[in-house]
């Protein structure tokens, strides 16, 4: 598996944390501290809210919250591939971007 391209460490991380900017905070132009690029829930705004509970937020709701950990409806925690997927953000409102049909087990073209 890991020969295919699939950096071991990164597989590992996936399943203990969200890898998506894992130590990483991401502050768009307006202030709003978001926990990844593809996110569209901010988890506060420095110019506006506390810094400290929009990062406590950050690490609690977002860092620490692994795709195993998820909702027992989210597409991504039954899927054989969630550990190796690059395909779809789990932070993006719209789950079916994804191509992989989990109940088939198939991926269909788009």
């Amino acid at each position: 598996m890991f020969s295919a391209g699939i950096n071991p460490y990164r597989f590992v991380l996936k399943q203990m944390y969200n890898e998506c900017f894992f130590g990483k905070i991401c502050i768009n132009q307006v202030g709003e501290v978001l926990p990844c690029l593809g996110a569209t829930d901010a988890t506060g705004n420095i110019l506006e809210d506390d810094f400290v509970e929009a990062f406590k937020h950050l690490i609690e709701d977002y860092w620490y919250v692994s795709t195993d950990d998820r909702d027992e409806n989210y597409k991504c925690r039954r899927c054989e591939n969630r550990y190796v997927c690059r395909n779809l953000c789990i932070f993006s409102s719209d789950k079916d971007q994804c191509a992989y049909n989990v109940e088939e087990l198939e991926w269909r073209l788009r």
